[in-house]
């Protein structure tokens, strides 16, 4: 995705880089407001959600006991007298405030358990990759619970990759491309498994730490470390497509490096450039390491 792609509805030369969690609209950086939640909003939905409310009309004396009218009562189905009465029909709805979109399934344990928390997560990736990467909180002061899923994904796929080489035949291509525990024997790659989650790990944290500090030098970005850190640790959902025989390593890296240009864009409101100079070194590295 480019920097073309969107556009700032005020600012049409200029690229959108966050979507507004209240009303959805993509806006440019003059547009966007990060509030003290650390969530993105357009100046329009803050101006609106900062406006003093309306004075409440006069209330009205009420009249005494016996000269309020009895109603009768109401049909069987039907809403009660004081819900009709605060929303008439063809009145507008009152408006509901977005605090900001629903985090990943992963980061709500009091919803969902672990596994099934695990597999929403991923279905969500695999099937709508840019929705995925805006709900991903970006500060939480946790790198623990990112971390888990990314260790998680990545044993998974890299065993899986494993198995597939010496069954089922090695990628299509240049059988490198398998990756460097796939190319041992059975035995040895089995293994050297228990190395996974360290080397995931390592992976992980270097090259998210390499991406920020290229950030830092093309500017200031909005977020603190952390927020990198998320992009990379939940970007490794892709490893799950070294599942897909014969074309898994190819497909699993093009993934990585789109989720990675996705999340770099919403969490730090970097360029497709910035973003694509920020991560060539650490994507280098990561794809060396695991």
């Amino acid at each position: 995705m480019t920097d073309d792609a969107l556009r700032c509805p005020a600012h049409p030369e200029a690229p959108a880089v966050a979507a507004c969690v209240a009303c959805g609209r993509w806006v440019c950086a003059d547009c966007r407001r990060v509030e003290a939640d650390g969530l993105a909003r357009c100046a329009q939905c803050v101006a609106e959600a900062s406006a003093p409310p309306e004075p409440a009309a006069a209330a009205r004396p009420e009249p005494p006991p016996s000269d309020r009218p009895t109603a009768p009562d109401p049909p069987a189905g039907a809403l009660p007298l004081a819900a009709t009465a605060a929303h008439p029909p063809g009145a507008a709805e009152p408006t509901v405030q977005v605090v900001g979109p629903i985090p990943v399934p992963w980061e709500e344990p009091r919803r969902h358990r672990d596994l099934p928390a695990f597999l929403l997560t991923a279905r969500e990736a695999l099937l709508g990759p840019t929705r995925y990467m805006g709900r991903v909180p970006w500060q939480r002061r946790d790198l623990r619970t990112p971390l888990i899923f990314a260790v998680l994904a990545g044993v998974i796929g890299q065993l899986g990759l494993i198995l597939i080489t010496r069954f089922v035949g090695p990628p299509a291509g240049l059988s490198s491309a398998a990756g460097g525990f796939a190319q041992l024997p059975i035995g040895g790659a089995l293994a050297t498994t228990p190395l996974l989650p360290l080397m995931v790990t390592v992976s992980i944290f270097v090259g998210s730490w390499l991406a920020h500090a290229m950030l830092r030098l093309a500017g200031d970005p909005p977020r603190p470390y952390e927020a990198t850190f998320r992009v990379y640790a939940y970007a490794e959902v892709s490893s799950l497509l070294l599942l897909v025989p014969w074309v898994g390593p190819y497909a699993a890296r093009f993934y990585f490096v789109f989720l990675l240009l996705t999340g770099l864009r919403l969490s730090q409101g970097a360029g497709f450039s910035v973003s694509l100079l920020a991560m060539a070194p650490s994507v280098v590295l990561m794809w060396v390491l695991v």
